[in-house]
């Protein structure tokens, strides 16, 4: 049994926790790709009308912070520091001489992976490698891009070059 308690959300704009009218489908799965069980139901919630943002598409204009948040898209430039941490991206490595050279040679070696694509999928990989976090990274490289590597660059940007090596030689 489902509590419809359980299938509220906290609505931004009604700063409330609402259960919207509509169909929903449940699934129960032994995995992601194991359906067990499949039922489409109805529930009678709430009609939740709100001004449209451009948030589902495949681009979006940056004002829509602005209407859901209440205050202005923070900066761009704002940079990260030191420490870095597994939760960085390559992207944030820029900041400093070292982290540019881990970041251009971990792209580099990437598109030599997949030169085989085509160009726009070359590119799609390279703003991905610098915009996923080095955990997401090192959790979906395999033997790759390890969790050592991921701990030893995190080192190496920090300044912590020796042990970031061993870490690295690990693999």
């Amino acid at each position: 049994k489902i509590n419809l308690d359980d299938l509220r959300y906290f609505d931004i704009y009604e700063d409330r926790f609402i259960l919207e009218d509509g169909s929903y489908t449940i699934y129960v799965s032994k995995d992601v790709s194991t359906h067990v069980l499949k039922e489409s139901l109805y529930i009678k919630g709430e009609k939740v009308n709100h001004e449209k943002t451009s948030y589902l598409n495949d681009t979006y204009d940056t004002s829509d912070f602005n209407k859901i948040y209440l205050r202005e898209l923070p900066q761009e430039s704002l940079k990260n520091k030191r420490p870095y941490n597994l939760n960085s991206t390559l992207n944030d490595f820029k900041n400093t001489f070292i982290g540019r050279k881990i970041r251009k040679t971990i792209i580099k070696i990437a598109l030599k992976e997949i030169k085989l694509l085509s160009e726009d999928m070359q590119n799609l990989t390279k703003k991905m490698l610098d915009t996923t976090p080095l955990r997401v990274l090192a959790v979906y490289g395999s033997d790759a891009f390890t969790m050592n590597m991921a701990l030893g660059i995190v080192d190496i940007v920090n300044l912590k070059f020796i042990k970031g090596l061993r870490k690295l030689r690990k693999k």
